[in-house]
């Protein structure tokens, strides 16, 4: 029988194309928030009672750094509190639950490597802390469960939100300048491949931490300039600033270097799933919509 995966958060940039990638192959269920509020503690049991779903895909999150300062409510409830009762009834009926995290609860100051699953988290924002406890939440509640931290997931198209990848591609189009720091290590991680990954998680009941991103590295400003020659565009209205410089114009602290090593992953489920940045630019420009 196919496995049936219960999605938290289908709407979202990753819940949402999680739904379009794996109903091909799994029975999906992605309730809307306005069906099953997950902060809502008696539906999401009683739900989860009658559907007893094979495995949980948890997507939801409170995603924005500087929004979490003057919503900390908002950010505990969904990366953390809603797992409590979520993962807590889940165990109890022995459902794995794989919960997506996020390099934010690392303080980016590690320059000598990418961070690694062994390294101590430090978060140095509200939403960092939060997801960091979420994260606790979802590896005590049942050794089956696993958490899969992401590093600037970028979609070829969704309409709700923008990332780094479009919003830069829609003003270099328009003829105007994406300034992005020269000082930051990040690997991104194209949505699809994304995807594939925690397929991977899925199948081999993946248990603990485990690294998602990028097989190489890059700089925000070298990342924009690869996929703006991709285009075929004016590489030149790409300009490039300092973390420093960039960060004085935020009100949330985030961390500098994000590098997340990927090594875990393909030592335990192989190479060739998780793929390059220059990949990744590559099938996004083969799927972007406008």
């Amino acid at each position: 029988m196919k496995k049936r995966i219960l999605i938290y958060g289908g709407s979202g940039q990753i819940g949402s194309r999680a739904v379009e990638l794996l109903k091909k192959k799994y029975f999906v269920s992605a309730p809307s928030s306005a069906k099953i509020d997950v902060k809502n503690r008696e539906q999401v049991i009683k739900h989860l009672r009658r559907t007893r779903p094979d495995q949980i895909l948890y997507a939801v999150g409170f995603t924005s750094i500087d929004e979490a300062i003057n919503k900390p409510g908002d950010s505990f409830l969904l990366n953390a509190a809603s797992l409590m009762y979520i993962c807590h009834e889940a165990a109890k009926m022995k459902i794995p639950v794989l919960h997506l995290s996020t390099e934010v609860v690392f303080d980016g100051t590690k320059t000598k490597g990418p961070y690694t699953e062994t390294d101590t988290p430090n978060p140095v924002s509200i939403n960092g802390m939060t997801k960091r406890l979420g994260e606790l939440v979802v590896l005590g509640a049942s050794p089956a469960n696993c958490v899969a931290r992401l590093i600037i997931c970028y979609s070829s198209h969704y309409k709700r939100k923008s990332d780094i990848a479009r919003m830069a591609l829609l003003k270099i189009k328009k003829g105007e300048i994406f300034t992005a720091t020269n000082d930051q290590e990040i690997n991104p991680v194209y949505v699809d491949h994304l995807i594939q990954s925690l397929e991977v998680l899925i199948n081999n009941k993946a248990q603990g931490i485990y690294h998602i991103g990028a097989t190489n590295y890059t700089t925000p400003y070298q990342f924009v300039k690869k996929m703006v020659q991709a285009f075929g565009l004016d590489e030149t209205l790409v300009k490039s600033t300092t973390f420093k410089e960039f960060s004085a114009t935020r009100p949330g602290a985030r961390p500098q270097h994000e590098w997340l090593s990927v090594k875990k992953f393909e030592k335990n489920f192989g190479k060739g799933i998780l793929k390059t940045v220059e990949n990744g630019i590559e099938d996004f420009r083969k799927n972007y919509k406008e």
